[in-house]
This record gives structure tokens, C-alpha cells and sequence, in this order.
């Protein structure tokens, strides 16, 4: 409704400032309009490590690597759902390890941003949460004799071609998560996690700006899912303010 408004409202102001000799007099009301009210679509879901982890585990024994892999990408790189599918074989190979715990696409990704092009990012992932998952599904992808360049590819008919996965699969994947865990699933909430994780891990939150690649130090807060009490218990104990000693990425 807020672009039907603006669309109107540009509109309107082209009349009256272009058209005024055809339309003498005319004079926009669009902008007299108040904005309808903003309301969440769905309820937001906050995702603990343990259903995480039960999910993983059930993907696993089902022998699903590869939407275990990508499961676990999203939760060590918090990365938008249209973006994970880009990910390649490549970028996931010891020479890409930085710091012993973290691996950085050797390539620029599109991400979500201003411009025709987007916006191009490196892209950061935490290894060790990852690498379990990576290793089942790069075991699998050899022993079927899947050679796509993209890390997760396209599924058709029982087999892999060299095509991203697209954006539906990834939906259809985020209802199954869903009834497995009983709650409502989206890839989104993943990104909240992954800030959410690297906080409560010590990480600054500058350190965790660079790292999904924010314009701005307030999206942190705006991803942390932790209440001011939790926050509080990391800096304040009996004895008054607590000495905390930030960490390194090499800790996570």
C-alpha cells in the first residue's frame, strides 16, 4: 500500500507541476493520505542450538546431506536465502581458510543491494560448525559423481545438474524443517541466529558487521536476538562490573 501511495503521489506531483495548463488548479491529495500502519507478516521464530542441532541430526540419519549442508551454511555464515545457492565447491577448500576457523569465498558474491548489479560481497563462513556437514556432503557428491560447481545444485528427476538450486526447492525445504521442528521455519531466521551466535560468543559488534557485510553498526542490533538481561549477566556479577576479555574468531 506505501508503494501504491508513492507511485500515486509521484504521479500527482507531475500533473501539477508538468500538466498544470491541461489540468489548471489541480492540486495533489495523495500526500494528505495517511501511511497504513507497518504489521509483521508472520511471527518471528527465534531458533535455540539445540533444535538446530536435532534437526541437523534428523537430516543426517535420513541421509539428506544435502540440505543438512545447506542447513548448516546458513547457520555459520548468515547469509539471505537467494544468496546461499551461490555458494561454489571452490570456495570451500583449505586454501580459502583464514585463521584456521574461517573460510572467505575467493570470488565476490551478489548480495541484496542498491544498483543493477547489487551488492558484491566476500563472503564469511565458521568453519567448525560447518565442516562436519561440508565433509558428508562432499563424500556424497563423489561417490555419485556430482561435478556442478555450485556447492548445493539443482535436483531434477533424481539427478543433479549444473544449476544453482533455485529459490522454490529452497522453500519447499524451509516447510519440511518446519514440521520437523513444529514451529514456522524460514531462512531468515537463520541470519538472526548466526548474529545472535557470534554475539553471545564474544564477538564485537563491529567485528560481526564486517563479517555478514552491513553498511551500518545498527543492523547488529537489529539481528541479536538477546534480551537486555542476558546482556547485563555478561558484564555485571556480585562484585560489580565483571572484566570481559573480548575474543578473536579463532575462538568461535
Amino acid at each position: 500500500m506505501r508503494r501504491v501511495k508513492s507511485t500515486l503521489s509521484s504521479l500527482s506531483n507531475y500533473v501539477e507541476s508538468m500538466l498544470d495548463d491541461e489540468y489548471e488548479g489541480y492540486r495533489p491529495i495523495i500526500r494528505k493520505i495517511e501511511n497504513s500502519a507497518a504489521c509483521a507478516v508472520r511471527e518471528k521464530t527465534v531458533l535455540e542450538d539445540e533444535q538446530l542441532q536435532c534437526l541437523l541430526d534428523k537430516l543426517v540419519e535420513k541421509k539428506q546431506y544435502d540440505k543438512a549442508c545447506m542447513l548448516a551454511l546458513a547457520m555459520n555464515n548468515g547469509r539471505r536465502k537467494a544468496e546461499l545457492p551461490r555458494m561454489k565447491v571452490s570456495y570451500f577448500t583449505e586454501d580459502n581458510v583464514i585463521y584456521g576457523s574461517l573460510y572467505r569465498s575467493p570470488e565476490t558474491v551478489t548480495t541484496k543491494g542498491r544498483g543493477s548489479r547489487g551488492k558484491q560481497l566476500t563472503i564469511y563462513t565458521l568453519k567448525n560448525g560447518f565442516q562436519k556437514y561440508l565433509d558428508l556432503w562432499l563424500k556424497y557428491r563423489e561417490e555419485n559423481g556430482i561435478t556442478s560447481e555450485w556447492l548445493i545444485p539443482k535436483k531434477e528427476n533424481g539427478v543433479y545438474l549444473d544449476e544453482r538450486l533455485p529459490i522454490t526447492t529452497m522453500d519447499s525445504w524451509a516447510e519440511n524443517f518446519s514440521k520437523i521442528l513444529g514451529i514456522p521455519f524460514y531462512w531468515h531466521s537463520l541470519r538472526h541466529y548466526f548474529t545472535t551466535a557470534c554475539s553471545r560468543s564474544g564477538l564485537p559488534d563491529d567485528v560481526i558487521q564486517m563479517l555478514v557485510g552491513w553498511n551500518s553498526l545498527d543492523m547488529v542490533s537489529v539481528y541479536k536476538d538477546i534480551s537486555a538481561d542476558e546482556q547485563f549477566e555478561k558484564y555485571f556479577g556480585e562484585e560489580g562490573i565483571k572484566s570481559v576479555e573480548k575474543k578473536s574468531l579463532t575462538d568461535i
